[in-house]
């Protein structure tokens, strides 16, 4: 951008979309020593107790485009309504960026043009989330409805997605209730689509990262699942569906459990809204933990 507009990003960005919107509370930080009036920092929960409960997570560099948008609620509601009432750009350019990507076989993916689409409850959405340092982020639009969602924390353990949609039940139940489609008969009870009863045995042990070097263990904890890391703590594991779980951290935010011809869990799939499949493979119960443990497919 900055080669395209002859003028460094921050600037071209201020000209062309903030000032135009009246998002006067909103700036790329590209220079990481410069003194931002009025900013929040990030934090994130510590285990080391002689440093208070909190330690402050340290966003230190200059990238701006990807990361190191300073804004406000405020001035996201306007680039909200912006899709509605175009001042930046016109109606072909909201289109555009609500374009879905299409995959070669000619597919379409939820991913648009730096925005999602998703359904939550029989609405229509779309948005995006952040997640960077401490800081977690997230709007959610409900165009026919014409509902912004917008939460913006400086938590690193908080779930902004989570929290968005809860707000949206609040003000969208009556729409929610209106669009709700009847549910599908049940189709009858054979062996090839009886429903699988989780069983929490079958998913409790350690498993290893071979590209991050790390180890993640699942353990039972009363009658749910948790999933543990040295360094992040726990986090509860919610079932979805037959070995798939969702969890409240966002790097863990989908996991698939992986099992072999004889029905045994191997492995997990870890994805997030940067990472798709990260491979975790099953460490054997015996598994000697000052050696480190063989690469796994």
């Amino acid at each position: 951008m900055a080669r395209v507009g002859k003028q460094p990003f921050r600037e071209w960005m201020k000209q062309r979309v903030f000032t135009p919107l009246g998002m006067k509370n909103t700036l790329f930080y590209d220079d990481d020593e410069r003194i931002v009036k009025g900013r929040a920092y990030s934090f994130h929960k510590s285990n080391d107790l002689s440093a208070g409960f909190y330690k402050k997570s340290v966003l230190s560099y200059a990238n701006a485009g990807a990361t190191s948008l300073f804004t406000t609620v405020e001035d996201l509601a306007k680039w909200i309504n912006n899709f509605k009432n175009p001042t930046v750009g016109n109606a072909a350019t909201m289109k555009q960026m609500l374009e879905r990507g299409r995959l070669t076989k000619g597919d379409t993916i939820p991913y648009a043009f730096a925005l999602v689409h998703g359904k939550h409850k029989g609405l229509a959405y779309y948005g995006h989330s952040g997640a960077d340092a401490g800081f977690r982020s997230n709007i959610t639009y409900f165009p026919k409805e014409d509902y912004g969602f917008i939460v913006l924390n400086n938590q690193a353990e908080a779930n902004p997605t989570g929290k968005a949609l809860e707000i949206a039940d609040v003000y969208l139940a009556a729409y929610q209730q209106k669009g709700k489609e009847a549910p599908a008969p049940p189709k009858p009870a054979t062996p090839e689509n009886k429903p699988a009863t989780l069983v929490n045995a079958d998913y409790v042990g350690r498993y290893y990262s071979p590209e991050l070097e790390a180890i993640y263990t699942i353990r039972q904890k009363g009658n749910r699942l948790e999933l543990v890391h040295v360094h992040h703590g726990e986090v509860p594991l919610k079932p979805v569906s037959k070995d798939q779980f969702s969890t409240d951290w966002w790097f863990a935010s989908t996991i698939d459990a992986v099992r072999n011809s004889t029905n045994a869990v191997t492995g997990l799939r870890i994805s997030n809204g940067r990472v798709r499949n990260l491979w975790l493979m099953r460490l054997p119960d015996d598994f000697d933990a000052s050696k480190p443990p063989l690469a796994g497919k």
